[in-house]
């Protein structure tokens, strides 16, 4: 076994033997294959909305990248966070649970297409929240779109 793939079985490994046992461990963060962690997701959807909440604690929104793919239905959020340098050379560190370094996230979008025209993001508290309106009446083959999403920088209470 190669050492990379020893060390990310180690890393799925030791997340979830965390979790208590009386939790299903669904859903928890885990090792990309090839490009780093994967952020928590939760998809919400009603009344035509997609609304898809990433959990990003201490991703700063210049280090983040949010793109949808309508030909694909796929929503991309990709990024980095990036560890506190002033603290890791000074301290050692006796805990290491929270994963840093580049990170990709490919969300499948399970139910009918997003107009990509509709679709905004905004970070709130450690959340990156996306939504758009939901296209029932699209084609099944539409022209392939690709948009950014820009991210504002939080959500107005």
């Amino acid at each position: 076994m190669r050492r990379k793939d020893l060390d990310q079985w180690l890393w799925q490994l030791g997340l979830e033997l965390q979790q208590p046992g009386h939790e299903v461990p669904v859903g928890t963060a885990h090792m990309a294959p090839e490009n780093g962690w994967q952020p928590r997701v939760d998809l919400l959807t009603g009344n035509g909305v997609l609304l898809a909440k990433v959990e990003l604690a201490g991703v700063n929104e210049d280090d983040l990248k949010v793109t949808y793919d309508a030909g694909e239905n796929l929503l991309v959020v990709r990024g980095r966070r990036r560890e506190n340098e002033i603290l890791s050379e000074r301290l050692r560190p006796q805990l290491l649970e929270i994963p840093h370094g580049e990170f990709v996230r490919r969300i499948q979008i399970p139910s009918s297409r997003l107009i990509p025209t509709t679709i905004e993001g905004a970070l709130d508290q450690g959340m990156l929240i996306v939504w758009g309106r939901q296209a029932e009446d699209l084609p099944a083959e539409p022209e392939p779109v690709r948009r950014r999403i820009v991210i504002i920088k939080r959500i107005e209470r």
